[in-house]
């Protein structure tokens, strides 16, 4: 089954419903529904057909998710990426899926000219000025088989490069029905947008889980704590789902008691863990039960506390569906009882098929379905799962992932740089998500080298997304 049947469906039956709100644009389920064919007719013009990888680059907005689903309708495989990534990042992912096609837009291209010269087979396309409105395409949905490819999604897993998870049609859909029914989501609800749409946490656990039930996706660009409860008033949001530190951010805005937050019922979390403390903060402050839950790119957003009395401050839930299943590993694939410590292991079918290219990497995190998460964990008596830490060589910078040999390679390349140590470095105040953890850098340059902390921020501005770059750089 193709995914785009269930918006389909959603576009008969809540016709004249708001699928997704921006600003003063109002686009419903009708409409968007056309704006996904049109979109689809574009790409058939363009030579793509079924099976085909097409990068998208674009920022959170209406255009992303009418071309990414458009893939999707025409039997293509999207390949969503943050529009904060540079070139130099997204070299390897496109040498990788083999993809042909780069849709972005004006302003990305105006930032990095360098996309002229990613590849003499790369086409690339920018959205603005293509009249999609004018284009007829057609209803029918591409039919595909639940195992067929839907979208590859990047994630990085401590390797130094970017490793594409292979997820099917009956991935998202698993993901998006059992978490929309495990969260208790409604035609009536409102979702507020602010995670970045080309990560799963936002694809699955908000867009796909909203629209699938009939709701509505309000996108604000500004996420400021101002513009975040102005938003929650003024669009009647029901739905909040933000890593740890927006919320921290929002709960310590001075002027927050001037906003009508009665709509609010429900905060998701995810993305990075949530201290028990803040939980209890977010629901005095913004009077609403906040749920934590846990997910990776591998396996979609798989578990959360549900929004009931069996909601454990302090724990990532339980699995949201009867054929998800948690295990704690030892090193030999041995399972641990409660309450020790171990490697998190997930049998769902919300798995990834594979690493795209890359069977080696596969068959040491899949074993009989079961995948092995890089995190570290434990399971209590009611199975509920605790998080320990993380595994794998990964640094986690407010939700955003971050691979420390990635960030070598970049410092590396500096003509100065001799030799690099990059590492994390933790505030002592544990009562607090922002400002708790910096990325670092010591470099040894060359015995002419001569370079300064500005320069080399500068310069890894250009190759890497904002949130990759060290904040402490120290020279010898």
């Amino acid at each position: 089954m193709n995914f785009t049947s269930l918006i389909r469906w959603n576009s008969r039956r809540y016709p004249d419903k708001d699928a997704v709100v921006v600003g003063e644009q109002r686009t419903t389920f009708r409409e968007f529904w056309r704006l996904i064919a049109a979109a689809g007719a574009l790409y058939e013009r363009w030579g793509v057909r079924k099976g085909d990888p097409i990068l998208i680059v674009l920022p959170n907005g209406l255009p992303f998710l009418i071309y990414h689903f458009a893939a999707l309708k025409i039997g293509a495989i999207s390949v969503p990426i943050k529009s904060e990534f540079r070139c130099w990042e997204i070299a390897h992912i496109l040498r990788d899926s083999e993809a042909r096609l780069l849709v972005t837009c004006d302003a990305w291209l105006d930032e990095n000219p360098e996309a002229a010269r990613l590849s003499s087979e790369l086409r690339t396309v920018s959205i603005d000025g293509l009249e999609v409105n004018a284009i007829e395409g057609e209803d029918q949905v591409r039919h595909v088989r639940s195992e067929t490819t839907a979208s590859i999604n990047y994630c990085y897993v401590g390797t130094g490069r970017a490793k594409g998870a292979v997820l099917t049609h009956g991935n998202h859909i698993y993901a998006a029905t059992g978490y929309t029914r495990h969260q208790g989501f409604s035609v009536q609800d409102r979702f507020l947008i602010i995670l970045p749409m080309a990560h799963v946490y936002a694809l699955s656990g908000c867009i796909n889980s909203g629209l699938i039930r009939g709701g509505t996706l309000v996108i604000i660009r500004n996420y400021s704590p101002r513009a975040i409860l102005r938003a929650i008033q003024d669009y009647r949001i029901t739905i909040l789902t933000a890593v740890p530190a927006i919320f921290e951010y929002v709960v310590g805005y001075r002027r927050r008691d001037r906003f009508d937050l009665s709509s609010l019922r429900l905060c998701v979390t995810g993305g990075d863990f949530m201290p028990a403390a803040l939980q209890e903060q977010v629901e005095t402050v913004l009077g609403s039960r906040i749920v934590q839950g846990y997910g990776l790119t591998e396996s979609l957003p798989i578990i959360c506390n549900p929004p009931s009395s069996k909601n454990k401050h302090g724990t990532l839930g339980i699995p949201g569906r009867r054929d998800i299943w948690i295990r704690i590993l030892d090193e030999d694939w041995e399972p641990l009882g409660p309450g020790r410590v171990g490697e998190i292991a997930i049998l769902s079918p919300t798995t990834m098929a594979e690493y795209h290219r890359d069977p080696a990497s596969t068959q040491k995190i899949l074993r009989d379905g079961w995948l092995r998460t890089g995190d570290l964990g434990k399971l209590d008596e009611d199975g509920y799962l605790y998080f320990s830490g993380l595994k794998k060589n990964i640094f986690n910078i407010y939700g955003n992932k971050v691979d420390p040999l990635e960030l070598k390679a970049v410092l590396l390349l500096h003509p100065a740089v001799r030799d690099v140590d990059v590492y994390l470095e933790r505030s002592q105040n544990q009562d607090r998500i922002i400002g708790a953890v910096a990325i670092c850098a010591k470099l040894t340059l060359n015995e002419s080298g001569s370079v300064s902390p500005k320069q080399i921020r500068a310069f890894c501005r250009e190759r890497l997304a904002s949130y990759k770059v060290p904040k402490e750089i120290h020279l010898s």
